[in-house]
């Protein structure tokens, strides 16, 4: 377990608390740290640009999860913690949960909707505000048994409808609601002019690998306010200037739009929609071949019926033809049955 001898702020959040921040900067940057030493000169180049929160991801193995400790520590202790909220994801075991709050963490994030986590949070850190993935509306009537008050709703761009699922489940449950990407990029901030109810974005785009390596923090603080500016836009639902804005920062982080993913994307679901139909329509296809062929067998059956019939009918109409004519009509032979006159 990680001992942190520093003594920290004693500033800490609840949910109501960060939704206030999330509604004044909905920009929540997801930050990779290699280095401890890097951790303050981030947070003080995102305060720089108007960002006021971000999460530290506790990825790789032991080493890499020290680090991401040891860096929120750091924060906590060098950094005023009231104007910059510091959190801890993905948190996916109950070791990382544990760390996380010890090392200071003011927030929690997790990818998915994991019951034994969400039992040990609402036991033992209920205090410190967690946000669980969740994917589906079942997911939310979990995390929400366990008391929890903020979802974050993960991966929202692999769903086919994201649109349809993030207003279902914001009119299904009054709660806090943040996205988060498989693919992140500026680009996301769009839902935030389509979904008022999203209070918060996870976004990785705004610390660039290659800015951190290079340590140009000044990068980071231009990166965040075309951010904060681009927000003020979507917030104004100004579309076309809002895409301006995120052209500015793609170019200034280096990052190439996903244009392409997105369309091969769609092209791989019309494929894939392609090849369900050409697998049901063949079944359809037989299945209608054999209800005409049941069809035709049906007729054809009838029609014989038919034609036997007419050659019976004709047959025994011949007979008794012939019987008549040679039968003798003498009352001997032929007695007439009596009958009554009306």
């Amino acid at each position: 377990m990680l001992r942190i001898e520093e003594k920290r702020s004693p500033v800490s959040y609840t949910y109501q608390t960060l939704e206030a921040r999330f509604r004044n900067c909905p920009i929540i940057p997801a930050v990779l740290m290699e280095k401890v030493s890097d951790a303050v000169p981030i947070a003080n180049a995102l305060l720089k640009g108007g960002i006021s929160q971000m999460e530290i991801l506790v990825h790789g193995d032991a080493k890499k999860q020290e680090c991401a400790m040891s860096a929120i520590a750091a924060i906590r202790k060098h950094v005023d913690t009231q104007d910059m909220a510091v959190g801890a994801g993905t948190i996916n075991t109950e070791n990382k949960m544990r760390n996380a709050v010890d090392a200071g963490a003011q927030f929690l994030l997790s990818a998915e909707c994991d019951r034994r986590l969400l039992d040990r949070w609402s036991r033992l850190y209920f205090l410190t505000p967690y946000y669980p993935g969740a994917v589906n509306l079942a997911d939310i009537k979990e995390a929400v048994h366990f008391g929890v008050h903020g979802i974050k709703l993960y991966p929202i761009d692999q769903l086919v409808y994201p649109d349809r699922a993030i207003e279902r489940a914001s009119d299904m449950y009054d709660h806090h609601f943040l996205l988060s990407f498989d693919k992140t990029e500026p680009a996301n901030m769009e839902y935030l002019v389509k979904h008022s109810k999203i209070e918060g974005i996870v976004a990785c785009w705004l610390t660039p690998e290659w800015v951190i390596k290079e340590r140009k923090w000044d990068v980071i603080t231009q990166i965040a306010m075309l951010a904060m500016e681009a927000v003020k836009l979507a917030k104004e639902k100004k579309q076309i200037e809002l895409q301006e804005k995120i052209s500015e920062i793609n170019q200034l982080a280096k990052i190439e739009p996903a244009m392409k993913d997105q369309t091969g994307q769609a092209e791989s679901q019309s494929e894939e929609k392609t090849h369900q139909l050409s697998r049901i329509k063949p079944a359809v296809k037989d299945q209608a071949s054999q209800t005409e062929n049941h069809s035709v067998a049906s007729f054809n059956c009838k029609k014989t019926l038919a034609v036997v019939g007419f050659f019976a009918a004709s047959a025994l109409a011949v007979g008794v033809s012939t019987v008549l004519k040679e039968a003798d009509y003498s009352d001997d032979n032929f007695p007439l049955p009596p009958c009554t006159i009306m």
